[in-house]
């Protein structure tokens, strides 16, 4: 299996069981954030790494006209291809995190399974705020590294898959999160109203707040 389809099959996995275990809860979360926006048209957001957007009918649905950002071309390419019509902006950046947008103000911002990619989470957030509107929200979830089980499936279980699949899971997550850390970080770079949710089975973080 070539890099571009072990990528994909990653992230065509998340639907169906059981790996639908840990991220059905994070669509049900994600879905109560947009909810308790007001119901008008064309609210803007910006999904930073999108993966296959499963929840683009959600967004949708609430009346948000999605952008999205990613460090890999493959994906947003690979979006322009199945929403072309769905879709107002792609952004591509770089690992310096050059690229984010600097005129477009976004009422919401959300990254699904992200933060615990970037080493350097700080230059990330700042990022993150220089994008939202004044009492613009954000929304983000990542592996619960407070759940002690979590190592032991990352290095059995979970690293079997990936080897079957074609690529490894070893150092794919160097920025790990509990739940008081992650409130911290949130709380620390300046946003409010910080809440974490611990999802079902105690398997993935929430986290919301504004600006």
């Amino acid at each position: 299996m070539n890099n571009q389809q072990s990528y994909f099959t990653n992230h065509n996995r998340a639907s169906r069981f059981p790996w639908s275990i840990y991220h059905k809860p994070l669509l049900n979360s994600l879905e109560k954030f947009l909810r308790n926006f007001n119901h008008a048209k064309n609210k803007k957001i910006l999904v930073i790494g999108p993966g296959d957007l499963q929840e683009l009918d959600l967004l949708l649905h609430y009346g948000f006209k999605p952008s999205l950002l990613d460090i890999d071309e493959r994906t947003l390419e690979n979006l322009k291809k199945l929403h072309p019509n769905s879709i107002e902006n792609f952004y591509h950046v770089d690992e310096k995190f050059n690229g984010y947008p600097e005129d477009e103000k976004f009422d919401a911002v959300y990254a699904k399974e992200v933060i615990e990619h970037i080493t350097e989470s700080h230059s990330f957030f700042c990022k993150v705020k220089s994008t939202l509107r004044p009492d613009g929200r954000i929304w983000l979830s990542t592996p619960n590294y407070g759940f002690f089980l979590l190592p032991l499936l990352e290095k059995t279980i979970l690293e079997l898959i990936a080897r079957l699949s074609g690529f490894s899971r070893k150092d794919i997550h160097p920025n790990k999160f509990n739940q008081k850390k992650m409130l911290e970080t949130l709380q620390n770079e300046g946003f409010k109203e910080v809440k974490i949710e611990v999802t079902f089975a105690s398997l993935a973080l929430c986290g919301t707040g504004k600006i």
